[in-house]
């Protein structure tokens, strides 16, 4: 599955901030997704940031895919909580905004996220508040960038005429 590079690339915390209407001196976790989808488990996200203090939640929902980036570079860093994916496409995004991403283990989350650094697959709530913690008291950012190239779309229109050349070969 590819990803717009151009679209989803790193932007100043304060730039992106400034253009949504954020205050510079918040701690912000995104969920990136609708909280009336049980799958993501919105409540356990909830209860995540909210064992952090001053840490706040922000929902991304109904906002229109070019400004998601926006969004995801004005974070701190961006909380998945869901029971289960096919993706998540959204930890990829997070990391080509080099944002760090703090995720349960589903869908290809790990693969994703496996040397991508300052970004964490978790396997149970206090290791999500542990790991979140970490990267919130760091404010350091992920490295995800660094795989702009491979997540590409043309990369993924690469990969698909490979797979039809060879079944025409056999």
């Amino acid at each position: 599955f590819g990803v717009d590079i151009e679209l989803f690339r790193p932007v100043e915390k304060e730039i992106a901030r400034d253009k949504i209407g954020w205050e510079n001196n918040e701690v912000v976790v995104l969920f990136p997704y609708n909280p009336s989808r049980s799958v993501k488990r919105f409540e356990l996200a909830k209860q995540i940031v909210d064992t952090l203090g001053d840490a706040r939640l922000h929902v991304l929902s109904g906002v229109p895919h070019e400004q998601v980036p926006l969004y995801m570079n004005a974070s701190d860093a961006v909380l998945i909580t869901s029971e289960r994916e096919s993706g998540p496409m959204v930890a990829k995004e997070a990391a080509l905004c080099n944002v760090p991403v703090v995720s349960t283990d589903v869908g290809f989350v790990s693969n994703v996220l496996s040397d991508v650094k300052n970004s964490y697959v978790c396997d149970s709530k206090q290791e999500l508040v542990d790991r979140l913690e970490h990267i919130l008291d760091s404010g350091g950012q992920s490295d995800g960038r660094k795989y702009a190239e491979e997540w590409s779309l043309d990369r993924m229109g690469d990969h698909l005429v490979n797979v039809y050349e060879s079944v025409l070969e056999d």
